[in-house]
């Protein structure tokens, strides 16, 4: 008598799988508001952020494109270097080149750097370059050195939804 072995039986194809999603990285930048905000009318937007290994890079690079962003049209984030508490942001030309603004949309502009960064507690103060280069100023106020970043005040921060990239 002869003996017959069955076949073994097919092998399913393996499940797919798909990696983990990553969370979702948010973070705050502060624009212009036509209805209010802070003391110069900057209001905070919580904002997707990039999945890169630079968080505070990807919130400037948000904040200059967003709507009603106070950085002047055409800049570019050309590198950010954190180092000892110091946030060196290098800008391009338009940053200082196309910024025609008061007084008020001088600060708006600056604050509105120093408060998206303040978010981040490895960075207590920045220091803007354009082009590579130290400026002294936007327009009038002093840039030269290193400024501190500003806090958000939890309880003075109301978040709105939103914060568009403009076209």
């Amino acid at each position: 008598m002869q003996t017959v072995t069955p076949a073994p039986a097919p092998e399913a194809p393996p499940a797919e799988t798909k990696p983990p999603l990553a969370p979702q990285k948010t973070g705050v930048i502060y624009t212009v508001s036509q209805s209010g905000g802070d003391d110069n009318n900057l209001v905070a937007h919580t904002v997707r952020l990039a999945h890169s290994q630079s968080p505070a890079r990807d919130a400037l690079e948000a904040l200059i494109h967003a709507d009603n962003s106070p950085i002047p049209e055409g800049t570019r984030l050309r590198s950010i270097k954190v180092e000892g508490g110091l946030a060196t942001i290098d800008m391009s030309g338009e940053f200082q080149s196309h910024f025609h603004g008061s007084e008020t949309e001088e600060a708006q502009t600056v604050n509105s750097v120093l408060r998206t960064l303040g978010q981040f507690a490895s960075i207590d103060r920045v220091q803007f370059l354009v082009d590579g280069k130290p400026i002294d100023a936007l327009s009038q106020l002093p840039l030269s050195g290193p400024l501190d970043v500003i806090r958000p005040d939890p309880a003075r921060t109301t978040v709105a939804a939103g914060g568009a990239a403009r076209g």
